[in-house]
């Protein structure tokens, strides 16, 4: 089994999206170091990460003046810097290695929806996503 697979957070047996398990957002709040475990949905259609509101609100980020717009619709995601991503990719002996990137990530104005892993972020770590929707299994990889 690779380092994507089915939602473990919200279970549905239809959903052939690739998700991992076991990221991380780190950075600081009131000059406190905080880090938080989340689930990353890998979206190959999206440009740039993004969490939900709660997340964000979790820290003291800064936006950047720039925004994003969900393709399926909804409220506007303010871009913010301050938070390092954290997820894993599978290197070319098939070890995962815990990979970062500092990128400005969007906040999303609710709590709807997964913490979106961007495209932005897996070409940052020079890494790649495979994902085989009908079994359901794949990596991101070197």
């Amino acid at each position: 089994m690779g380092n994507l697979a089915p939602s473990l957070v919200n279970v549905n047996a239809n959903d052939r999206r690739p998700f991992q398990s076991n990221g991380t957002i780190d950075g600081y709040k009131n000059s406190q170091f905080v880090q938080i475990g989340l689930e990353w949905l890998v979206d190959t259609g999206a440009c740039v990460a993004a969490i939900t509101k709660i997340k964000g609100d979790s820290f003291d980020l800064t936006p950047t003046g720039a925004s994003a717009n969900a393709t399926t619709g909804g409220a506007g995601i303010i871009m913010k810097s301050g938070l390092t991503t954290y997820f894993r990719v599978k290197d070319t002996a098939g070890i995962d290695q815990i990979k970062s990137c500092q990128f400005p990530v969007g906040v999303k104005q609710t709590n709807h929806g997964s913490e979106i892993l961007g495209m932005d972020q897996i070409a940052d770590v020079q890494a790649k996503v495979s994902w085989d929707p009908s079994t359901r299994d794949g990596n991101i990889q070197d």
